[in-house]
């Protein structure tokens, strides 16, 4: 409890923010906020480590790994200590089941008993992975948004990159069967139209468009963007060319309906498969943490979800809407980069690209093995 600036917050959570990218803001926070962090990692998450079981080896027999967490707050020193707690850190062994934790628990039942690692985030805020990712700051970055049209020191080795296509109605548009797909999208853009129709006509109708779509989803699957192009009166059409091959999952093809109105987002992929018939491959990589991290080299449209989770493509073309001006999709800056780095100027974009790729296996292949 806190009161009047000091006290002490202790709970259990899950235990991802101690070590996700994702959560560096979190570890900042806490650490801006708190005089002394202590914490226990009690370990079990199983979807990170397959050879462990939540109901053998999770305190509370769940997937999702669990800390105990002390967050303290000393009388009057934290407007002098801000931004600079102390974090004391232990972690009980991997492998150790769910009784051996209750039993340390049990036994050890008092804070000053354990055996504390202190330890020091880097200016990434890294509380577990301090140095390991010290020398990542010399590599260049795959993507950069923000380094669009800037002298960055690092430029990124892709000009132009996307997340996969996200239909929002993957019943109606991404099929194995291409006539199915085909017969299912006429029949679903005919009901939306006839919506679209009934409510520029309807002088009497509801404020808000929800109040007034049919929600039958034998007919329709509604999205956000759909309703919003309702309201602008965009019709929807169906063209056989608008049929694609996609890569929906890892070594999964489907055929998917690929157009701006009847897909939620289809991002930069306008630039990268604008037409079936352009040659392209993208580097697909996994990039949110939630799952372990993975790498595909894919040739089609991906899905959003195409590892069950958002991807981002690194593709080595970008073309224009008309599938036309085709250019290698490696900037300058970047391939003087990797030409001065290994001191070959004969190194091309495509070598380029093809050592990017490598570097990802790289990453998930040590992702996948700790003792790498």
């Amino acid at each position: 409890m806190i009161r009047n600036g000091e006290g002490i917050v202790s709970f259990v959570t899950n235990n991802a923010f101690l070590d996700s990218l994702a959560c560096d803001g979190v570890r900042k926070n806490l650490a801006e906020e708190f005089d002394e962090i202590r914490i226990v990692n009690l370990g079990g998450n199983v979807r990170k480590n397959p050879k462990l079981s939540g109901t053998t080896h999770n305190v509370f027999g769940i997937q999702v790994g669990v800390s105990v967490n002390f967050f303290v707050l000393h009388p009057s020193k934290s407007k002098a200590r801000k931004g600079k707690a102390k974090i004391f850190y232990h972690a009980l062994p991997t492998d150790w089941r769910r009784t051996e934790k209750y039993d340390w628990l049990e036994k050890t039942g008092d804070m000053q008993k354990v055996p504390w690692q202190e330890i020091t985030p880097d200016k990434r805020y890294n509380w577990l992975q301090t140095g390991l990712r010290e020398e990542f700051e010399t590599f260049l970055p795959l993507g950069d948004r923000e380094a669009r049209g800037n002298n960055s020191k690092l430029p990124p080795i892709f000009g132009h990159y996307s997340r996969g296509v996200a239909t929002a109605r993957d019943a109606w548009a991404v099929n194995f069967e291409k006539k199915r797909l085909s017969a299912n999208m006429q029949r679903t853009i005919e009901v939306y139209n006839a919506q679209v129709e009934a409510w520029h006509r309807e002088k009497n109708r509801p404020v808000n468009v929800e109040d007034f779509v049919n929600y039958d989803s034998t007919k329709i699957s509604w999205s956000r963007d759909l309703k919003n192009d309702l309201q602008r009166h965009r019709l929807g059409e169906f063209e056989q060319a608008k049929i694609r091959p996609s890569a929906y999952r890892p070594f999964t093809k489907e055929w998917l309906f690929f157009d701006r109105l009847l897909n939620e987002e289809v991002y930069g992929f306008s630039e990268i498969f604008p037409k079936a018939e352009v040659e392209n491959i993208a580097i697909c990589v996994g990039c949110y943490e939630r799952k372990a991290f993975s790498v595909l080299a894919v040739a089609q449209i991906p899905d959003l979800n195409f590892y069950g989770d958002p991807a981002q493509c690194f593709p080595f073309y970008t073309y224009d809407a008309r599938g036309t001006n085709r250019q290698e999709n490696i900037p300058l800056s970047a391939l003087v980069r990797f030409q001065s780095h290994y001191g070959d100027d004969k190194i091309t974009r495509w070598t380029s690209f093809i050592m990017s790729m490598r570097c990802c296996i790289i990453r998930a292949i040590a992702s996948a093995s700790p003792q790498i």
